[in-house]
C-alpha cells in the first residue's frame, strides 16, 4: 500500500520539523515539506507527532522460569507492545542447561513465527560454561545475534564466575558482540536468601531487603573493570539505584565505555509497593527490585541530561492470581518479572516529556534510535530516513486516559501501573508500511512479523 502521511512534526534523535512522508513497499521513500500526489491512503498527522517506531530492546516472550512460564507469548506480547506504538522487540533467548546455543536460537525462532505481529531479533543469553558453548559464541553474528548477556546473579542457575564472564569477553571482542550484563553480587543474594528463609522472613517483602543497592553497584563495578581490562564496551541492563548510576559515571569520566539502559518500573514505582499484604506485595517482583522511592530523582535527572541510553522494559509477566499466588510462602519462589511492553513508551512521554520536560529529541532517542544504533537494527530501524523500514508512530500528544489491566492487551491479570493516567498516545502504527494500529485498534495479524538478522553495534565502529 502507499501511504502519505501529511501535516505532521517530523520527530528523530536530532531534529524536529514539520513534513509529509510518503511510503511505498514497506520503505519510507519521500520526506518533503508538502507532497501533493495521489496514495491509497492518506493520514493526516495534524496536531501529532510522527517518530520512527518504537524499539524495546529487553524482553522475555513465552521464557521458561523453573515451572513456569511467562504468560506473554510472541503473539499476545507483540500485539500490546504494538498498541503501544513498539514496532520491533530484541528478545532474550535463555537456553536451557546441556542445550546448544544453534538449538536454542531455533527454539526461541519456532516460538516467534507465525505470532509475532511486529518484528523481532533476539539476544543470546550464555549461562552454561561448557568449552562447546563458548566455541559457538563466533557463529553468532551469523544467525544476526550480535549482543550477548551474562548475570552476575542467580548462582547455580544463570550466574557465571570471573573467569567465564572474561572468557565470554574476550570471545565477544573477537566477533564484534556486545556484552550486556545482569549485574547483582549473586554470592551475597544467596547468602542473604538462605538466611532470611532460615530466619523465617518469607513475606515478598524480603525479595527487596536480600537485594540491597550495593549489591547491584558493587557488581556494576566489577562488570566494568573486567570489561575494562578486555579492552570491550558494555551495556548494563535494568539499572535501578542511584548508588550503580554513581559507579557508572566515575568510570565514564575515566572514558571507559558503558552503555547503560533502565526500565519504567525504576523511575516510576518504588519499594514502598513491597508493604502490602503477601498478594498485592507479590505483583511488584522483579529482579532488582524496586527500590527506595528517594532514589528514584537520581535516574530521573540522569535520564533528562543524557547519561541514560536506553529505555526498555524488561517485560516478563507472570499472572498475580496464578503463578505469584502459589508461592506467597516463600518470596525466593515467586517468580520474577513485570509487565510493561505496551506502556513503555505512554509512560515515558507522559511522565518525562509532559511533566519534566524531557526533550522529543531525547525522547526519541531513548525509546527507539539508540537502542537501533546499539543493538544493530539502525538505519533499517529507528529511523525517519529515506530508504528504511516504514515503522511510523502518528503519536497523539494530547489524548489523556487511564492505564488499567481492564484496557491493556498484555496477557497478564494486573497492570503494574495501575491507575496512572497519562497524556499521550500511538494513533496510527505502521510497521514496514502496513498499518498495525490505527485510532485504537490493532489491525495487525497475526505472524507477519519478521526476524532481523542485525548487524554488529554501533559501540563497535
Amino acid at each position: 500500500m502507499n501511504i502519505i502521511i501529511k501535516n505532521g512534526i517530523l520527530v528523530t534523535g536530532t531534529d524536529t520539523f514539520k513534513a509529509d512522508i510518503a511510503i511505498n513497499n514497506g520503505k519510507i521513500t519521500t520526506i518533503s515539506d508538502e507532497l501533493t500526489e495521489k496514495a491509497d491512503k492518506i493520514i493526516d498527522a495534524t496536531g501529532k507527532f510522527v517518530f520512527p517506531g518504537f524499539i524495546d530492546a529487553h524482553t522475555h516472550l513465552e521464557l521458561p522460569v523453573r515451572e513456569f512460564f511467562s504468560v506473554d507469548d510472541f503473539y499476545t506480547g507483540t500485539l500490546a507492545a504494538a498498541a503501544g506504538g513498539t514496532t520491533c522487540i530484541v528478545d532474550y533467548i535463555v537456553p536451557f542447561r546441556g542445550q546448544t546455543l544453534k538449538d536454542a536460537f531455533k527454539l526461541w525462532v519456532n516460538k516467534a513465527n507465525n505470532k509475532s505481529v511486529i518484528d523481532y531479533g533476539f539476544h543470546m543469553t550464555i549461562s552454561d560454561p561448557e568449552e562447546s558453548i563458548f566455541e559457538e559464541i563466533k557463529d553468532l553474528p551469523d544467525m544476526g545475534v550480535t549482543s550477548i548477556k551474562c548475570f552476575t546473579a542467580y548462582k547455580g542457575n544463570y550466574m557465571l564466575t570471573d573467569d567465564q564472564i572474561y572468557r565470554v569477553f574476550e570471545l565477544s571482542k573477537a566477533s564484534d558482540i556486545l556484552v550486556s550484563m545482569h549485574c547483582e553480587n549473586g554470592y551475597l543474594l544467596d547468602y542473604f536468601v538462605k538466611k532470611f528463609l532460615k530466619e523465617g522472613k518469607k513475606h515478598p517483602v524480603y525479595h527487596s531487603q536480600t537485594r540491597p543497592p550495593f549489591v547491584e553497584s558493587d557488581s556494576i563495578q566489577h562488570a566494568i573493570d573486567i570489561a575494562d581490562f578486555a579492552n570491550i564496551p558494555i551495556f548494563i541492563a535494568h539499572l535501578s539505584t542511584a548508588e550503580g548510576l554513581k559507579t557508572i559515571q566515575k568510570a565514564r569520566f575515566k572514558n571507559k565505555k558503558v552503555f547503560v539502559e533502565t526500565c519504567p518500573q525504576y523511575l516510576l514505582l518504588d519499594d514502598s509497593l513491597y508493604d502490602q499484604d503477601a498478594y498485592e506485595a507479590a505483583k511488584y517482583i522483579c529482579s532488582p527490585p524496586l527500590r527506595p522511592a528517594k532514589g528514584l530523582k537520581h535516574l530521573w535527572n540522569a535520564l533528562l541530561n543524557g547519561e541514560i541510553d536506553v529505555f526498555a522494559t524488561d517485560h516478563c509477566p507472570f499472572n498475580a492470581g496464578i503463578e505469584r499466588k502459589n508461592n506467597l510462602d516463600d518470596f525466593s519462589r515467586i517468580p520474577n518479572g513485570l509487565p510493561g511492553i505496551e506502556d513503555r513508551v505512554n509512560l515515558l512521554f507522559s511522565e518525562g516529556v509532559k511533566k519534566r520536560k524531557l526533550s522529543l529529541n531525547r525522547f526519541v532517542n531513548l525509546v527507539s534510535s539508540t537502542p537501533a544504533k546499539i543493538f544493530g537494527l539502525y538505519p533499517q530501524k529507528g529511523s525517519l530516513n529515506t530508504g528504511s523500514d516504514a515503522d511510523i508512530v502518528v503519536y497523539d500528544p494530547d489524548c489523556k486516559w487511564v492505564i488499567s489491566a481492564n484496557n491493556h492487551h498484555q496477557n497478564v491479570d494486573y497492570n503494574a501501573y495501575e491507575g496512572i493516567e497519562v497524556t499521550g498516545k500511538p494513533y496510527v502504527v505502521t510497521s514496514r508500511g502496513e498499518i498495525i494500529v490505527e485510532n485504537g485498534q490493532i489491525t495487525a495479524s497475526k505472524g507477519r512479523g519478521k526476524y532481523i538478522y542485525r548487524q554488529k553495534s554501533t559501540v563497535y565502529n
